[in-house]
């Protein structure tokens, strides 16, 4: 028997991933002897990369002049650090030539796979600030404020669009901003122009912001953010 790994393919074809994510691969097998070769079960390496590890499928046959795979799942720990260029190969030790019981081991060689790994997107509201900064405010009037978002992640946050929250305050409304894209390692902003009513009764109000429906690029990871202490009040 003549043992070779042909490929490993990359089945999900999402590259590249995110922490968090998981993706199958497939290790391809070829025997251009003229007996089956059995147990065949590869090892995947990551060569030095951290936090991915892999699921366990059952050993394959390779029938003479003929060919096989395996798939396994390969996940992707939620902290992972940002490991571009990561090289997935397979070996596979001690598989088993019909009738002679000869033992077989063969690698991937340059038959690899290299997919690039991030760390995940961290979505923040870091301030909500008074930009018109003239508070009190009286019914009839307009202010504006900003919400400010970081992400100190390495993939960029997409359709971040915050709903301004009035803990029980009546009369007021706010526009609707497009949603920004808070990219990778950096900050992004929502103004909102908000509206008080003529007959309003006096309140100090808490300007909370919320964020939901946001997405990781890539992993399309649900991703959300609430302002919490980094409130506004405003009398």
């Amino acid at each position: 028997a003549i043992l070779s790994i042909s490929a490993i393919v990359d089945l999900t074809a999402g590259a590249p991933y995110v922490g968090g994510e998981t993706f199958d691969i497939r290790v391809d097998y070829q025997n251009t002897g003229g007996v089956d070769v059995t147990g065949v079960d590869a090892t995947i390496n990551f060569n030095g990369a951290t936090g991915l590890s892999t699921d366990d499928p059952a050993g394959v046959t390779v029938a003479s002049g003929g060919s096989n795979s395996q798939t396994f799942t390969v996940t992707i720990a939620a902290g992972v650090a940002t490991q571009l260029g990561v090289e997935i190969d397979a070996d596979v030790v001690d598989a088993v030539e019909q009738y002679s019981g000869r033992l077989i081991s063969v690698s991937s060689g340059v038959n690899d796979l290299n997919v690039d790994i991030y760390e995940q997107a961290t979505l923040a509201i870091t301030s909500i600030v008074d930009l018109t900064d003239s508070a009190p405010y009286v019914g009839g009037e307009t202010f504006n404020i900003q919400v400010n978002y970081q992400n100190t992640g390495d993939v960029n946050v997409l359709n971040v669009d915050a709903s301004i929250v009035w803990n029980g305050a009546t009369g007021l409304s706010e526009s609707n901003p497009a949603a920004v894209i808070v990219p990778a390692g950096g900050t992004a902003f929502q103004d909102f122009t908000i509206t008080i009513i003529a007959g309003v009764t006096t309140q100090s109000v808490t300007i909370d912001a919320s964020v939901s429906g946001a997405t990781e690029e890539f992993s399309g990871r649900s991703m959300s953010a609430v302002s919490g202490a980094n409130d506004l009040t405003v009398p």
